[in-house]
């Protein structure tokens, strides 16, 4: 198999930088301590942020997994005061992970966010436009957002019925 035909399936990054000006298509993993910088776009079908990896954003970045990002077990995204946007897929925070620092974390497009009991968002959290759907699929049931959050001018919020949402330092715009 070509290499090009190895790296569209799926990348494993574990270096101290990525500079992405251009497309990533491929499924993708992030597996060290990384900052992450550039005008490129993320599009695979899964991106993980793996246990132990802690991503820093050095510029704004978008992501639109067709399927999912996910930060595992004692991963952590710092913002670092930039703004992470998802326009696609199902976002999982999962028990342990952390989204931190005074960027923005923003949605735009139809997102489901699966914040975990044991995870901690503290970064803002913004909902651009479409509709963000927060839920915690795993017992207590409690999605947790200890940030702020807004909800722009024609978008919308919802948590799903049987699902709990706790806002902690919570402000509504």
């Amino acid at each position: 198999m070509a290499r090009s035909q190895v790296l569209t399936q799926s990348l494993f990054f574990e270096g101290p930088a990525l500079t992405n000006n251009s497309s990533i298509t491929s499924n993708f993993r992030l597996d060290s301590v990384s900052n992450i910088t550039g005008a490129g776009t993320f599009t695979g079908t899964t991106i993980i942020i793996d246990s132990n990896a802690y991503i820093t954003l050095l510029s704004n970045i978008t992501i639109s997994p067709s399927s999912s990002f996910t930060i595992n077990t004692n991963g952590i995204l710092d913002l670092n005061s930039f703004t992470f946007t998802i326009t696609s897929g199902t976002f999982v925070a999962s028990a342990g992970s952390s989204v931190l620092n005074s960027g923005i974390f923003r949605t735009q497009g139809t997102v489901s966010m699966n914040i975990r009991g044991g995870s901690i968002f503290s970064a803002p959290l913004q909902i651009n436009t479409g509709t963000t759907t927060l839920i915690d699929q795993n017992s207590p049931y409690i999605a947790r957002i200890y940030g702020s959050l807004t909800t722009d001018n024609g978008a919308t919020l919802s948590a799903e019925l049987l699902y709990h949402l706790v806002l902690k330092l919570l402000e509504l715009s």
